[in-house]
């Protein structure tokens, strides 16, 4: 690793309300906005879309949810070797670039074929290479000081992204609507076009701002910026390595788990819920709007249960058990009585259990993986949404075709008892199986502040996430050293960094810090 650049950049730094951040920094949060409204956009108009478009069957739309989400976990695995490879700003331009020929695609292109190429082959490279970007930029671009501030604002800009995206989709709606009762052209392909036209746009505005990126990490120990350089993609010295250790496993194992309970049940509010809404309350029904409940509770309860995890010291278990059980329980008001008040309560009872488990396996996500090699851990990151979206997208499809037919009897109630059934797994295998998804540190309900400190002094830890431990005792290379800011210690280093940031940090918001 080349050295520090001593000199730091002293014109950019004193507009920054957190400490020794590079500029890059700021403009990550303007590429990260656009990034993610362009993206919650398509999801929340995806079944729509197909259906008034393509006139596809609750069944076929719910297959292709499914696909897509599959699609984008592929490419993320596949390609993770060359994102790290590439480093953020060239993994962030190349994601710009495919994902604005994507939307004007399937904004613009009538023929069956390449619309069905854009959509699961173009969109989901676009996505699966930018969401591992920007998660690996949250690192890069922080040090121990202020990673968990600038995470925590990470997360609040993603879910502004969401928000702004519902709005817009309503507010389109609403155009459509206005020129359909007056006679003038529109139609249900003008107000899609409008939005994926402006997903474009929004691409490729983060183009530029991507191009003035600078390749940099910032030192955990002494703040101060260091250039970094991407290896050279290794494809099988990648896999081999980090899948093949055991805290990799861990990790899949745990992803896997909410993938299948409450990251389904996340999914069947994007997409069994608008087909639910629809046709319960009429096609003009703001679906839309009552997903943006989700996104503008997060921007406020996220950091505030940081806070709290940080004050009263609460570990990993704690956090992936009550959130995940509160999230699975959230279809219980439309049990009792199915109604737009229900959907309300459900929205919010499912966001305050989101704010507490996400935020964490995010940071499990991040701080897990050894420098250069992040793109397979964001890859797996992504599982609860990805994975869960192939489940409910197939479960959908099914349930939406028995229980909620256009023409029939509907039985709105057999149908989230089901999907509360299955959001349930989580939170039970959590319970079940803890010590085989959890290391034995971050299995207790507390931690002793100052302990994980006393770990590092004593040697005490994690698994190396490489399973590697090729140093002696006491011999800590100069590279490894530098490429970390000079902040490790000399007895397994890996060891230290997992510790640290998983096994006993208070949360992704606390002081404690990744």
């Amino acid at each position: 690793m080349p050295p520090s650049l001593q000199r730091r950049d002293t014109s950019v730094f004193d507009s920054f309300p957190w400490p020794d951040g590079p500029r890059e920094i700021s403009l990550f949060f303007v590429i990260a906005l656009l990034d993610s409204y362009a993206g919650f956009t398509l999801d929340y108009i995806f079944v729509k879309f197909l259906e008034d478009t393509e006139h596809l069957s609750d069944f076929s739309t719910g297959w292709y949810f499914s696909v897509f989400g599959v699609a984008v976990l592929l490419f993320g695995f596949i390609l993770a070797p060359w994102i790290d490879g590439l480093g953020v700003r060239q993994s962030l331009l190349l994601a710009a670039a495919v994902s604005s020929v994507g939307y004007l695609t399937l904004a613009t292109v009538i023929h069956e074929a390449f619309f069905y190429t854009t959509l699961l082959l173009l969109i989901p490279i676009g996505q699966a290479v930018g969401t591992a970007a920007r998660l690996i930029a949250v690192k890069r671009y922080t040090s121990d000081a202020n990673r968990t501030f600038v995470f925590a604002l990470y997360y609040v800009v993603v879910n502004i992204g969401s928000l702004l995206a519902s709005v817009a989709v309503h507010l389109s709606k609403v155009n459509r609507h206005q020129l359909s009762s007056t006679g003038l052209p529109g139609g249900c392909n003008q107000f899609y076009r409008e939005i994926l036209l402006f997903s474009s746009l929004c691409e490729l505005v983060m183009f530029p701002l991507a191009w003035t990126l600078r390749e940099v990490k910032v030192g955990d120990a002494d703040g101060k910026i260091y250039p970094f350089e991407p290896k050279a993609a290794d494809v099988t010295g990648t896999f081999a390595r980090i899948i093949g250790s055991p805290g990799y496993g861990r990790f899949l194992l745990l992803a896997g788990v909410f993938s299948l309970g409450v990251g389904a049940t996340m999914r069947h509010l994007g997409s069994t819920f608008v087909i639910f809404y629809t046709r319960a309350f009429g096609s003009r029904a703001p679906y839309e709007l009552i997903m943006a409940i989700n996104p503008s509770i997060l921007i406020f309860w996220t950091p505030l249960i940081g806070l709290y995890e940080s004050r009263f010291h609460v570990s990993l278990y704690p956090a992936m058990l009550v959130g995940s059980l509160l999230s699975a329980l959230c279809p219980l008001p439309l049990l009792i009585y199915p109604s737009m008040q229900a959907s309300v309560v459900m929205f919010v009872i499912f966001t305050l259990g989101e704010g507490v488990w996400s935020p964490r396996l995010k940071e499990y996500s991040m701080v897990a993986p050894p420098e250069g090699h992040e793109a397979i851990y964001a890859a797996v990151d992504a599982a609860p949404k990805y994975v869960a979206r192939f489940a409910a997208g197939g479960t959908s499809a099914i349930l939406t075709t028995w229980l909620l037919p256009p023409d029939g009897q509907q039985r709105p109630r057999l149908l989230w008892l089901f999907i509360l059934l299955g959001g349930l797994i989580t939170p039970l295998v959590v319970f079940l199986l803890r010590s085989q998804l959890l290391s034995p540190k971050q299995a207790q309900p507390t931690f002793t502040p100052g302990h994980s400190q006393q770990m590092l002094l004593e040697g005490e830890g994690e698994e190396d996430p490489l399973g590697e431990g090729e140093e002696e005792e006491g011999e800590c290379s100069p590279d490894r050293r530098k490429s970390h800011g000079g902040s490790l210690t000399a007895e397994g280093d890996g060891e230290r960094m997992v510790e640290r940031g998983v096994g006993s940090s208070p949360g992704v918001y606390g002081t404690g810090g990744t």
